[in-house]
This record gives structure tokens, C-alpha cells and sequence, in this order.
């Protein structure tokens, strides 16, 4: 079967080799294309959540709908601590902290650490 260029589908590296065997499977089987469930979640919020519901205000304060909690992760990644630190600190498990970054350079639009700060730091994020 093929298939065109670019992405057809998003899979988590912490999935199992089961489930990336049996979601690549479907992919060949079906054309469908496999999407890790939390990554489907993440869509799923965001649809039900329409931008024309957020108000003006809200917009202004909080431009990339960061949570009170991903911002307390951002601001802890400015000093310079770890996801293992941060999840001492927080009371929370390190693989936690990192779907909080992972959702932080989501909705920041970012692919690394570096990027996310020099956005927070530049728009007063933190």
C-alpha cells in the first residue's frame, strides 16, 4: 500500500512493541492511520474545547492555555531542575513531569527545552 509523504499517523515511543506492532499492522491492513491514545486525548480536548470559547481575557493572560501546573513546571525548568527534581519537589512521578513538558511544547509549539523557555522568558510566561 502506498503511502504519501509526511506523517500518517503519531506513536508514542513509551508504547509497548505490541502495541506499535499491532497499530502498524492496521495501518497496512486497514490505511488508518495508528495515533497513540493520549495523543488522541489531547485532540479530543481540544476540539471540545473550542478557541471561540475562550474569552478576550483569558486570551491575554494565558495565550497558550497553559495550566497553573504547567506553568509551576516551566517555571522550575527555568532553574535549571530535572523532571526527577521536579517531581520530588511537586510530589508527582518524573514520567508525569514529562507529559506535562510534552504538553507544555505542545501548546507552546516547541520541540525542546531551550525553545519552550526562550518563549516563556521572551513572553512573560514565567
Amino acid at each position: 500500500m502506498p503511502f504519501g509523504p509526511g506523517a500518517c499517523g503519531y506513536l508514542l515511543k513509551e508504547e509497548s512493541g505490541q502495541v506499535i506492532s499491532e497499530m502498524l499492522m492496521n495501518l497496512w491492513e486497514s490505511g488508518a492511520g495508528p495515533i497513540s491514545p493520549s495523543v488522541a486525548y489531547k485532540i479530543l480536548q481540544m476540539v471540545q474545547k473550542p478557541v471561540a470559547e475562550i474569552s478576550e481575557k483569558e486570551k491575554e493572560e494565558n495565550p497558550f492555555q497553559l495550566s497553573d501546573r504547567e506553568r509551576e513546571i516551566l517555571q522550575l525548568l527555568s532553574e535549571g531542575l530535572e523532571y526527577k527534581e521536579i517531581g520530588t519537589k511537586l510530589f508527582i512521578s518524573p514520567n508525569t513531569v514529562k507529559k506535562h513538558c510534552i504538553n507544555i511544547y505542545a501548546k507552546l509549539h516547541v520541540n525542546s527545552k531551550t525553545q519552550a523557555l526562550r518563549i516563556a522568558y521572551s513572553k512573560r510566561l514565567i
